[in-house]
């Protein structure tokens, strides 16, 4: 079997650089838009070259540019632009500085007030629940118990806030109600 090209070549061949000038920040330039496969949020992804899956383009352009990302660290946008690869729009960032720059561009998803409820009345007192086996569980710290139990907050918060049903055989239970 030949062997693969580098990653590199892969990568820029498949990038128009004259792609669209972010109207927030036009002193940055245009982006450099990937033009292949993405991912369901619009994110780029190449093949790794390694049969081990694919790579998001953003992330490897950062890192032909400026070598590896160092652990903890994402590659964020300043353009906004989930194909974009140009470096000079990429800069690296915390779990909480994407969050921070999310809000301050106003891209956040509003959480509807029933989600937002639920979350502010599971982390301030007691919840119950039934685990999957119908067993009730009396929930006092609703951050420990999705993390000890490999759960997503957000599911457990749509079963308290009567949106869902269930997540993953966990459902909503009352004390001394009809269930």
């Amino acid at each position: 079997m030949p062997a693969r090209r580098p990653l590199a070549d892969r990568l820029w061949e498949k990038v128009n650089r004259e792609g669209p000038v972010p109207p927030h920040c036009p002193e940055i330039g245009p982006c450099w838009t990937w033009t292949r496969a993405t991912n369901k949020a619009g994110y780029g992804k190449i093949g790794s070259g390694e049969g081990a899956g694919t790579l998001a383009t953003h992330r490897v352009s950062w890192e032909l540019t400026n070598g590896p990302v160092p652990d903890g660290l994402f590659v964020l946008h300043r353009c906004d632009n989930p194909p974009c690869c140009n470096p000079a729009h990429l800069f690296l960032g915390t779990s909480r500085d994407n969050t921070l720059d999310m809000i301050a561009k106003g891209r956040q998803v509003p959480m509807s007030a029933s989600v937002r409820e639920a979350a502010v009345v599971a982390n301030a007192k007691t919840v119950w629940l039934r685990d999957p086996s119908g067993k009730p569980l009396r929930v006092t710290n609703l951050n420990k118990f999705c993390r000890d139990n490999a759960l997503d907050q957000g599911g457990v918060w749509r079963v308290i806030a009567g949106r869902r049903r269930s997540y993953k055989g966990y459902t909503a239970y009352e004390p001394g109600g009809q269930q």
